[in-house]
Order: C-alpha cells, then structure tokens, then sequence
C-alpha cells in the first residue's frame, strides 16, 4: 500500500516546486502538508487528499495553457512544453486515481 502512495507524494512535490519558484512559500507548505495529511486515518482525509489532487489536475492544466499562450504570443516552439506539461497532468491524475484502491479505503473509515 505504502507503494501507491510514493506517485502521489511525487506530485505534490512537484506541485510545490511549481509554488516556490515563484516566491509563494505558503501554497508550497500546502502542497507539502497534503500528503502529511493521510496520517490521520480518516475517510474525510482521504478524499480531501484525492479532490485537492484532482483540483492539482486542473492547476496544471491552466499553467499549461498560459503558458503555451505566452510562447505563441512570442512566436516560440510550444510543443515540448505541451508534451511535458501534459505529462506532469496525467502523472498527477494517476497518482489521485490510485487512491481509490479498496486497500486505502479499508484503512480509511
């Protein structure tokens, strides 16, 4: 179980990296505090962590788009900043769909 745990922790940590390199310390303590929060083994938790992740989903898929809009106002090569982006999405969608595993939710009551 602490193995399907390990992709969502990653995404997260992406997430907050995405946070503090732009300066904004506190979403990055969020971003690292949402994995934290399964310790508490509680069902509430869970699907907190699972909809946060899910809400991350959608962050990065609005970076994505603001970005490839930046690179098309400034005429620049956009597709390997899709690819990569697109990547990091599914990663993040995966990593929230494993969750719903009946293992967590045995655990979580």
């Amino acid at each position: 179980m602490i193995i399907r745990l390990i992709p969502l922790i990653i995404s997260w940590l992406i997430l907050a990296a995405h946070f503090l390199r732009y300066g904004n310390f506190v979403l990055a303590g969020v971003c690292l505090a949402v994995p934290l929060s399964l310790l508490i083994q509680k069902r509430v938790v869970l699907n907190t962590v699972q909809w946060l992740t899910f809400g991350g989903v959608l962050l990065w898929i609005k970076i994505g788009i603001d970005l490839v809009t930046f690179r098309l106002a400034i005429h620049v090569d956009y597709a390997r900043l899709m690819i990569i982006l697109s990547a990091v999405a599914l990663f993040t969608l995966g990593s929230g769909l494993l969750l719903y595993h009946r293992s967590f939710r045995k655990l979580y009551r």
